[in-house]
């Protein structure tokens, strides 16, 4: 089934190409991977919204574009394997990719510390999302064996008491402990404080 492309799409492709400065033949690539995982009557705005995300992450030529297309594939089954875990049954979507080679890539994260934190996501019945704010959470408090990553979760309740202990009796009310605890709680303890302390 084909679809003209209206003037208001085209123009905004063309804004890609002028303003961006991705090569047409780039932009023509990542059409083409749209079209391919979402069939011909793809909403325009998902096009756009991979377009831009692409170019964000400095994918300007066709050499990158291929570079993408291929950590995509070799990345397709370790990803749809996260899903499994999460206990989600469908294709991974342009957005759970990108944050997946995030957690590969640029965080370093192994498939096998990716897939603990999923099988916790998926244990407080949460998805991707929840998903990805533990990956960033390990990566922020230096968690990087699976170790730290259990001994941290399993001293989440004691420090959910401590920062609540230590705002009263600093006189302090939070709706949300858990940025105390983050910012505060879990790093003192990191650095060796015992709780009484």
């Amino acid at each position: 089934e084909k679809r003209m492309i209206s003037p208001s799409e085209y123009q905004e492709y063309y804004y890609l190409i002028e303003n961006k400065h991705i090569e047409p033949d780039a932009l023509l690539m990542i059409i083409k991977y749209c079209v391919d995982i979402k069939s011909a009557s793809i909403a325009p705005s998902y096009i756009l919204t991979v377009a831009k995300n692409w170019i964000f992450d400095g994918i300007l030529t066709c050499e990158d574009v291929e570079q993408r297309l291929m950590d995509l594939a070799r990345n397709s089954e370790d990803v749809q394997q996260v899903l499994k875990t999460l206990g989600i049954r469908r294709k991974a979507t342009e957005e759970e990719y990108r944050l997946y080679l995030e957690w590969k890539n640029e965080l370093e994260f192994s498939q096998e510390i990716i897939l603990h934190l999923a099988k916790k996501a998926k244990a407080k019945g949460a998805g991707f999302n929840k998903l990805d704010s533990l990956v960033n959470k390990c990566y922020t408090l230096k968690l990087e064996s699976i170790s730290e990553i259990n001994d941290y979760f399993n001293n989440l309740d004691m420090m959910f008491d401590l920062a609540k202990n230590v705002c009263k009796s600093l006189g302090l009310r939070y709706d949300n402990l858990e940025t105390v605890v983050d910012t505060y709680i879990a790093n003192w303890l990191s650095l060796g404080f015992e709780a009484d302390a």
